[in-house]
Formats: structure tokens, C-alpha cells, sequence
């Protein structure tokens, strides 16, 4: 019976072992379709090729380098310098632009050359670590097949044994099946320790393109107000703009309503002048009509009173042709008074509505023109903040 339970606890623990065996093994298998991803995407030849073509075209450019700069020097030496023709001169300065070019062109190859060093260095870098952990991997299965033989070697003997196994030979499988819990427990931590590391990475990685992404969401935003902005201060630039356009126009108009008014002032004060003139001359002729009435009627009073008889049809065609003439003349003299009261009551009151109404216009479109100019100030003000506070987000490299 004992045998027995030993028999299932070390049968179970081997069940237990070889499914960790297999998630190691599955682990280990995704690490190297990892592997062979990077080496996919880092072709050796191709970048062998590369540089060995760099390397070539830099010797190349260094001997043609090399070759003009001898050039240079045998030209200075066998030509003396005071005595150098132009076209050696212009020959001269046509190398020296050729090694400054060769040159520049020189160190752009270099500079190419050790990018695509970098370049190359750091994808080994990467494939290298990648190798490392899946080398690791490697190691612990084969660990744990090793284990796992040995275990059943082990078992394989302790059956072969006869009777009721001994101390010494229970005292074995005991040992190994603690060795091999020990070792089992280890690549577990071990296993919980590369699963946490790289799912603390992959958090750290979304939080990055979490961040990323709301820091563009916002920079879209910014842009969409930004231009929203824009457009209401070009449409308030344009309003401006276009009552500016109306100001000179209604300030002409109340230039040439204030000129009519003044010339329409002038000729109202002549008329006025020359009106109270014919209007003297005419309150004399009455006074002198009205004397003569007087006359007559005193006249004609004393010829009844001396009982002389009845008027004579000639003085009473008089009189009444006199008192026709004192009536027209009155009247004549109240119109005159009429119109001299309606142009000293202020010529022009409809022209001066006009004008009035004018300059309240002309007033509303000034201060419209401000309120346009202070919303402009305030919206660029507004815009300037926003372009200030938001810059461009940045795209962080995702570790490997």
C-alpha cells in the first residue's frame, strides 16, 4: 500500500512536471517564431551587401581624393606662384572645388556608413537578447528532461527491488521527488517573474499610446478650435474692412448736405434781406395809402356834417377803390409777415433731419468698427494661448 501511494504521488508530480514541460516548451516556441521574426526582418546579406558597397564607394571616393589632392600638390609645385597663368589658376580652383566636393561627398558616405552601423548594431542587440532568453528557455527544458529521466530511472529501479521496499531505497525517490519539486517550483517563479516583467512592459507600452493618443486627440481638437477661430476673425476682419469701406462714402454724403445746408443758408439769408426790403418799401406806401385814406375819410366827413348832400360817385368809387387797395395791401403785408416768421423759425429743418440721421449712422459705424477691433484682439489673443499651451505630440519609440 505504501508502495502504491508512492507510486501515485510520484506519478502525479511527473504529470505535474511535464505540463510545466509543456508551457515552458510552448513559451520557448513563441520566443523562437519571435526570433525568426527579427531575423526575417534583419536580412545579414542584404545589409553585408550594403556595407560592403559603402566600404567601396568610400575607398573609391578616398582615391579619387588622394588623386586630386596629388593632383593639387604637383600642379603647386611645378607652377611657380607669380608667374601662373589664368587657365592653370582656373585649373586650380576647378580642383579645389572637385576635393571639396569629393570631400563633402566623402563624409556623407561616412556619415551613412555609421548610421547603418547603428542601425545594424542595435537590431543584433536585439535579435541577441532575444536568442539569450530563448537559449534560457532551451536550458530549462532540457533541465527538466533530464529531471524527468532521471526520476524515472530511478523509479525503474526502486520496482526492480523485491518485498517491501527499505528505508534507504524509499529514502531515495522521497529525495528526488523533492529535488524535482524544488526545481519545479523555481522555473515557476522563474516563469512568473518573465510573465509579470513583460506584462508590466505591455502596460507601460498601452499607457504610452494611451497617452499618445489623448495627447493627439487634444491636439486635433486644439486645431479644429484653432481653425474655427481663424475663420470668426477672418469674417470679423472682413465685416471691418467693409464698414471701413462705408465710412469715407456716408462722410462725403454729410460733406455735401453740410455744403447744400450752407449754401441753402446763404440764399435764405439774401432772400430774407431782400424781402424785409420790399417789405419797408411796402409798410411806407401803405402808411402813405393809409394817410390818404384818412384824408379822404375826414374828407368825406366834413362834407356831411356841412350837409352839402350826398357823396358824389366819383368820391365814392374813390373811397371804395382805396378801401380795396388798403385791404390787398394788408393782405400783401401779412403774407410777407408769414413768410419772414417761417424763415427766421430756421431754414432747412428738413435737411438738418437728414444730416442728423446721417451722423448717427456714420456714429454706429464707428463704434460697430471698435467692438470689431476689440473681438478681433481678443480672439488672436485667445488663439495664441491655445497654440502656446498645446504643442505637437510625439510618437515614443515602442521598446523591442
Amino acid at each position: 500500500a505504501s508502495s502504491a501511494a508512492m507510486q501515485a504521488t510520484y506519478d502525479e508530480k511527473v504529470a505535474d512536471l511535464e505540463y510545466r514541460m509543456e508551457e515552458i516548451e510552448d513559451e520557448r516556441a513563441e520566443l523562437e517564431q519571435q526570433l525568426k521574426g527579427l531575423s526575417k526582418g534583419v536580412d545579414q546579406e542584404a545589409l553585408a551587401t550594403q556595407l560592403e558597397e559603402a566600404q567601396q564607394k568610400a575607398s573609391t571616393l578616398a582615391a579619387e581624393l588622394a588623386e586630386a589632392q596629388q593632383l593639387v600638390a604637383d600642379l603647386q609645385a611645378h607652377t611657380p606662384a607669380p608667374e601662373t597663368p589664368p587657365h592653370d589658376q582656373a585649373a586650380v580652383t576647378q580642383l579645389e572645388a572637385e576635393v571639396a566636393r569629393l570631400t563633402a561627398k566623402l563624409e556623407e558616405v561616412l556619415a551613412e556608413k555609421e548610421t547603418m552601423l547603428k542601425d545594424h548594431t542595435q537590431r543584433l542587440d536585439s535579435v541577441q537578447a532575444v536568442c539569450a532568453k530563448a537559449q534560457r528557455y532551451r536550458d530549462q527544458a532540457e533541465d527538466l528532461q533530464q529531471t524527468v529521466a532521471e526520476l524515472n530511472q530511478q523509479l525503474v529501479e526502486a520496482q526492480q527491488q523485491t518485498g517491501s521496499p527499505s528505508a534507504a531505497a524509499s529514502a531515495a525517490p522521497s529525495a528526488a521527488i523533492e529535488l524535482l519539486e524544488a526545481q519545479v517550483l523555481r522555473l515557476t517563479e522563474e516563469r512568473k517573474t518573465l510573465l509579470a516583467a513583460r506584462a508590466q512592459e505591455l502596460e507601460e507600452t498601452l499607457h504610452r499610446m494611451e497617452s499618445v493618443e489623448a495627447l493627439g486627440r487634444k491636439y486635433q481638437a486644439v486645431e479644429a478650435e484653432a481653425g474655427t477661430l481663424k475663420q470668426q476673425v477672418e469674417h470679423l476682419e472682413y465685416q471691418l474692412t467693409a464698414a471701413e469701406a462705408q465710412v469715407p462714402f456716408l462722410q462725403s454724403q454729410v460733406d455735401t448736405l453740410q455744403d447744400q445746408l450752407s449754401q441753402g443758408v446763404g440764399l435764405e439769408a439774401e432772400q430774407i434781406e431782400t424781402l424785409q426790403t420790399e417789405l419797408d418799401a411796402k409798410t411806407q406806401e401803405a402808411a402813405r395809402l393809409q394817410e390818404d385814406v384818412n384824408d379822404c375819410l375826414e374828407e368825406i366827413r366834413s362834407l356831411k356834417e356841412g350837409n352839402r348832400g350826398p357823396t358824389s360817385p366819383r368820391t365814392q368809387k374813390a373811397l371804395v377803390d382805396l378801401q380795396q387797395e388798403n385791404a390787398a395791401l394788408k393782405q400783401k403785408v401779412f403774407d410777407k409777415d408769414k413768410r419772414l416768421a417761417e424763415l427766421q423759425a430756421g431754414p432747412g429743418s428738413g435737411q438738418d433731419e437728414v444730416i442728423g440721421g446721417l451722423r448717427a449712422e456714420v456714429q454706429k459705424k464707428q463704434e460697430r468698427i471698435s467692438e470689431l477691433k476689440q473681438m478681433i484682439a481678443e480672439q488672436n489673443k485667445k488663439l495664441n494661448e491655445i497654440r502656446s499651451s498645446s504643442p505637437p505630440p510625439t510618437l515614443p519609440v515602442s521598446p523591442l
